[in-house]
């Protein structure tokens, strides 16, 4: 009995339980793009953040705005002296200060003169262009550029025009603005991008000296695009303007029916879309036309490269989008 019990303990078996486990399979993002989960509706505002002049148009990417239309708005100005400072917000539009010298006492002025405004609403997308149209000998001069607080323009801007009335020279402007840069055979640009403030919805102005406190608690909440040009021929640079925004109901004259827009949330977050912006190139905005085979790979849209003018005359090619490329390469 011992032996055959002996036997059957030997011819047990001992089986082995294998666990298989699933591998979790990461979700796959474009290489340098926006990003999957993003979806289309951020896509479509990165092109258009990017590329405000020619890029499609969308639906405002803030919330409650089926009362509204976008549109976009375009101005051109040449420069009146030989020093020139200007800052463009694509609602709050176009103030300036030139001089023939760096050192003069200046406040800045609001041109009401080209209609470049997006009038009583909120702005989306904008750039600030700078471009030489004179003979290629004499181009000569230094362009500074940035992005600064709104409620830095009201401090300097005249109190005639609503501003805070402080006296600045052009030359502790250089200072501040960190780009600089010699007048380019093409052309220097800052996009705008909004901040927290142009969420909120806008009355039409007309800057004056009764709307000082309006100005300072607008100007407060949003930031501008800042471009100085020192050293150039009176009338020889083009200041190009473009403004994409949301225009509401109330504007006199506005095509659409007076309504007060209901809650509706957009399908996407437009912080998100400029803090990815922000992590492929922490200064995207600044010359964002020579960035955009970087910067768009992933957008769905085909963009042109720079690249040095075949001729002289180039800026005549396309004012209205700056176009000044001599060669087109595709990237997506």
């Amino acid at each position: 009995m011992a032996k055959s019990k002996a036997k059957s303990q030997r011819r047990v078996r001992v089986r082995r339980v294998v666990r298989v486990v699933g591998v979790k399979r990461r979700n796959r993002q474009r290489r340098g793009g926006m990003g999957m989960s993003m979806g289309e509706g951020a896509r479509a505002y990165s092109r258009l953040i990017l590329d405000p002049c020619m890029a499609p148009l969308i639906q405002s990417p803030y919330g409650g705005s089926d009362a509204s239309v976008v549109a976009r708005k375009v101005g051109v100005r040449a420069n009146v002296d030989v020093n020139q400072l200007v800052f463009y917000h694509p609602v709050y539009g176009y103030w300036a200060a030139s001089s023939a010298t760096l050192t003069g006492a200046l406040t800045l002025t609001n041109d009401l003169a080209v209609d470049d405004r997006i009038v009583g609403g909120r702005a989306i997308a904008g750039c600030l262009s700078v471009a030489y149209f004179g003979k290629e000998t004499d181009r000569a001069g230094l362009v500074y550029c940035g992005v600064v607080p709104g409620n830095l323009v009201w401090n300097f801007a005249a109190s005639a025009s609503g501003g805070n009335g402080v006296a600045l020279t052009l030359l502790e402007v250089q200072a501040k603005l960190a780009k600089v840069q010699r007048m380019p055979v093409d052309r220097c640009e800052v996009n705008w991008f909004p901040s927290e403030g142009d969420a909120d919805n806008t009355i039409p102005y007309y800057p004056n000296a009764g709307q000082t406190s309006a100005l300072e608690v607008a100007f407060s909440k949003v930031h501008f695009c800042a471009v100085l040009v020192t050293g150039m021929a009176a009338t020889s640079v083009i200041f190009k303007t473009t403004g994409v925004g949301e225009q509401q109901s109330f504007v006199s004259g506005a095509a659409q029916t007076w309504a007060v827009p209901s809650s509706i949330a957009p399908k996407f977050d437009w912080r998100q879309v400029l803090s990815v912006l922000g992590e492929k190139d922490s200064t995207w905005y600044l010359d964002t036309f020579s960035k955009l085979g970087e910067l768009a790979s992933g957008t769905g849209m085909a963009y042109a490269s720079m690249g040095l003018p075949g001729a002289l005359a180039y800026i005549t090619a396309g004012v209205a989008g700056m176009a000044v490329r001599s060669r087109q390469s595709v990237k997506s």
